[in-house]
């Protein structure tokens, strides 16, 4: 008896769920017209900015927290009606976190922030570059006193990958 209650009030509640889900759309108003229209889209422009890497970087050579790294812009980018930023010029980030890679199939993790134009250093450029080695741990795992010394890949960045960063306009 108590199997067939359970059942009927599961088939009961399967029924009548999706009828608690139309109760969101009844009481759901949408924003007027007038306040849409009045609203300025243009404080949420953000320019995107195409950066590549000069030489290869990766965690395997020796590179420290805190070092620079030089960017190159990739094509012309119009950032205020006075300023300009031609392609070929230089953006320079600074390394934040590395994370070497370790036995086990642990990858090794590179975080590339701070990223600043060298002869305009109040403009500040969001984003941030992240990449990780090749996770070896999800095969090694399974096979561990066999594989235990593997280790994952290396963080690399490569000068052939395209970047975007974005800069915020702050007087529009």
């Amino acid at each position: 008896m108590k199997k067939i209650l359970n059942a009927l009030l599961l088939t009961f509640l399967l029924i009548n769920l999706p009828c608690f889900a139309d109760d969101f759309h009844k009481y759901y108003k949408q924003a007027p017209s007038y306040a849409i229209k009045d609203f300025k889209y243009d404080n949420l422009n953000r320019i995107p900015i195409n950066i590549k890497i000069i030489d290869d970087v990766t965690t395997k050579k020796n590179l420290a927290e805190g070092q620079k790294l030089i960017f190159l812009t990739t094509e012309d980018v119009v950032l205020t009606p006075k300023k300009v930023l031609s392609a070929g010029s230089r953006i320079i980030g600074t390394v934040e976190t590395i994370s070497k890679n370790d036995i086990g199939g642990i990858p090794a993790n590179l975080i590339v922030g701070n990223l600043k134009i060298e002869y305009m250093p109040q403009i500040v450029l969001e984003g941030k570059i992240i990449k990780q080695g090749a996770n070896r741990a999800l095969w090694v795992r399974p096979l561990l006193p066999v594989l235990f010394y593997v280790r994952g890949g290396q963080a690399k960045i490569k000068k052939s990958e395209t970047y975007t960063v974005y800069y915020t306009p702050k007087d529009l």
